[in-house]
């Protein structure tokens, strides 16, 4: 992760962005959220995104 959530994410949008838009690219994209992201940003990646999906980590404490 780069700074914060919301700055990574917003910089997985851009790339986004430019394969969609610059490259014209209608492929698949599955794309990884980051939790503690905003959820106005996270839209704008699912927009740009054919599927998104969160690991969940757990700390084991035994």
């Amino acid at each position: 992760m780069i700074k914060n959530p919301n700055y990574t994410t917003e910089q997985m949008i851009q790339t986004l962005e430019l394969l969609r838009r610059d490259y014209s690219f209608a492929g698949y994209i599955h794309v990884k959220a980051i939790p503690s992201t905003d959820n106005e940003i996270l839209a704008r990646l699912g927009y740009l995104a054919d599927r998104i999906s969160v690991n969940i980590e757990l700390r084991c404490t035994t």
